[in-house]
């Protein structure tokens, strides 16, 4: 599952069929209909992620945003261990405000990340603004691990 902060970032992402991507030092080849939207299956997002999180092995990845993910902390199944969760501008992981932690609270996107890892899955951050997380004085790692 791919998450992205905005749908047209979404949408960018389901035009990578039939392509390579350097992942590392590895060559990951997206198969036609490899990424689909996850508007594009059902267009209640909520449903089609349950529905896709159920499946053993859907065949494909699923793009959604930041926000839709964020409603399914609560139907994630037991077993990610198959998961991959890949969060696009990860440097929002932290996405904490001083209200929520005045409150105990973390980010939505924060809650799921950690559930994603908690329940197994596995989770690749990508950024491509490195050098805001600079500013703060924090390595990617240790800015969204």
């Amino acid at each position: 599952m791919i998450v992205t902060p905005r749908r047209s970032i979404e949408r960018n992402f389901t035009k990578f069929q039939g392509q390579e991507i350097w992942v590392g030092k590895r060559v990951i080849r997206i198969p036609a209909g490899g990424v689909r939207s996850i508007r594009g299956i059902h267009k209640r997002t909520t449903r089609a992620l349950r529905e896709y999180l159920a499946r053993r092995n859907p065949g494909f990845a699923v793009v959604a945003t930041h926000s839709a993910i964020a409603h399914l902390l609560r139907f994630l199944p037991a077993d990610l261990s198959k998961c991959l969760l890949v969060v696009d501008e990860a440097h929002r992981v932290r996405g904490e405000t001083n209200l929520l932690k005045r409150q105990g609270r973390r980010s939505e996107l924060r809650s799921i990340v950690d559930e994603v890892r908690a329940k197994g899955g596995r989770v690749l951050y990508a950024t491509a603004t490195p050098d805001r997380l600079e500013r703060q004085r924090h390595s990617a790692a240790r800015h969204v691990g």
